[in-house]
């Protein structure tokens, strides 16, 4: 959320380009990393590429919003600014029903004994 106010900054001090480049490159590293490194992941490497590629989406989402509502004219900017939210709204409830989908999958198809094994420790 930091980051919002900043790349307003830089759109406003420099244009819309160089925000939207950076935050699309800082997306597109920090997700190379994250799927590179799946077999060695820890709690604080997920944590920080996860705060990364949010910068980097904070840095071109707001910008692109920006440029996409000032291209429309005035009398329906109020119903650009809608149709960007109900999208965004879409997309996260989408994301949450496969997210459900895909974690209900897998504990159908993981072997019980490996939950097992990981679970008994972590009880008291």
């Amino acid at each position: 959320m930091v980051f919002i106010p900043l790349s307003g900054r830089i759109l406003d001090e420099q244009g819309p380009v160089k925000p939207m480049i950076i935050g699309f490159t800082v997306n597109v590293i920090f997700f190379i990393a994250l799927v590179t490194a799946v077999p060695k992941l820890t709690p604080i490497w997920v944590m920080v590429a996860y705060l990364f590629y949010n910068v980097g989406f904070s840095l071109t989402f707001s910008n692109a919003m920006t440029l996409g509502i000032n291209s429309l004219p005035k009398e329906i900017q109020s119903d650009g600014n809608a149709i960007f939210n109900a999208f965004q709204q879409y997309s996260g409830g989408n994301w949450d029903n496969n997210r459900f989908i895909f974690n209900e999958f897998g504990k159908k198809h993981s072997s019980r004994n490996v939950w097992n094994a990981v679970r008994k420790p972590l009880l008291p």
